[in-house]
């Protein structure tokens, strides 16, 4: 046999394209190719992360080798790949996330969903496993704290949520140095400073900084309650369907969610009232006003500040002020 049979014939035995290797995890359903990167895999469920960021007053850690050399780059601040796009000027540490990114200009969203009844398309592969996971249910992010059981669709969101119990806030505002747990979370805090509102309320005109807060809007301009609760007597209806969720847990009395802090022993039904919870622990207001600054634990409060007469006075205010430098 000679040297290019021998090469067909490793072609045809290894790279079928057949993932053999399967995650033994419960509610795990990731397959691999090679059994290299299942290795890899598995330190998101074991929790190990041998590889330490070095840089002075960092103490991240990683489970792989590559994801410590992207997050290098956040502290020399390196992001050669630039969005070409007009008046857009988001720049990034990686190509592939410059791709990603692209796709919010052109629209394109290639990896659509393949659950019956579901047409729900993402810019990204990544984005669309973790919906996938909405289908089956699948959490296989587990959190490793002691006496917390909390799970997630996502290692990011698993991420999000250890700074929880750690208090870490790697993000940092470079205008006024102002640390969040979440990229996001600092994100929507940048627009406060350039006093950008890109989400317009098609109904009212109201903007937003995030477009999530315009999602929690535009239930205020509908009436319709298109979920209903199945318990016998209850004819109790919802706009969403996390709301009816929440719900179903007050006729069985469950309360899954466990306050992981220490001399804490408070406990929820609602996963929305356990993060309020955690935040009394952490100090974090996430939920900021746009014409003050002031910051709020609950969205809630936020709302009832911006209805208080005080808050509607500097608001007027600002106004007159506006329109005077005009």
């Amino acid at each position: 046999m000679d040297e290019q049979e021998k090469l067909i014939a490793h072609i045809e035995e290894n790279h079928t394209g057949e993932r053999a290797y399967i995650c033994p995890y419960q509610n795990c359903d990731k397959e691999f190719l090679y059994n290299i990167y299942l290795t890899k895999h598995i330190k998101y469920h074991t929790g190990e992360k041998p590889h330490k960021c070095t840089h002075t007053g960092c103490d991240m850690t990683f489970a792989q080798l590559s994801t410590l050399t992207r997050h290098i780059k956040v502290h020399t601040k390196n992001k050669p790949y630039q969005c070409t796009d007009t008046d857009c000027n988001m720049a990034f540490s990686r190509r592939d996330a410059l791709r990603t990114h692209t796709r919010t200009h052109t629209g394109k969203k290639p990896f659509k969903c393949t659950h019956t009844g579901c047409d729900m398309a993402f810019a990204s592969s990544s984005n669309l496993t973790e919906h996938t996971r909405t289908h089956t249910g699948k959490k296989p992010f587990k959190c490793t704290h002691t006496g917390c059981d909390m799970a997630f669709a996502s290692s990011s969101n698993l991420t999000d949520h250890t700074r929880t119990h750690t208090g870490e806030k790697p993000h940092l505002c470079e205008t006024c140095n102002k640390g969040f747990t979440k990229s996001s979370n600092l994100n929507a805090h940048k627009k406060i400073h350039t006093g950008e509102k890109p989400y317009p309320c098609p109904i009212c005109e109201k903007r937003f900084t995030e477009k999530g807060n315009l999602k929690k809007h535009a239930i205020t301009h509908t009436t319709e309650k298109l979920f209903e609760c199945p318990h016998a007597g209850c004819g109790k209806t919802f706009t969403a369907f996390s709301s009816l969720t929440d719900h179903a847990l007050t006729h069985t009395g469950e309360k899954p969610h466990l306050c992981p802090h220490a001399g804490c022993d408070m406990a929820f039904a609602r996963k929305y009232s356990f993060t309020i919870h955690i935040k009394t622990h952490t100090g974090e207001k996430p939920h900021l006003c746009e014409t003050c600054n002031k910051g709020f634990t609950k969205s809630s409060d936020l709302a009832r500040h911006e209805r208080s007469k005080k808050h509607l006075i500097k608001v007027a205010a600002a106004l007159a002020l506006a329109q005077g430098g005009l």
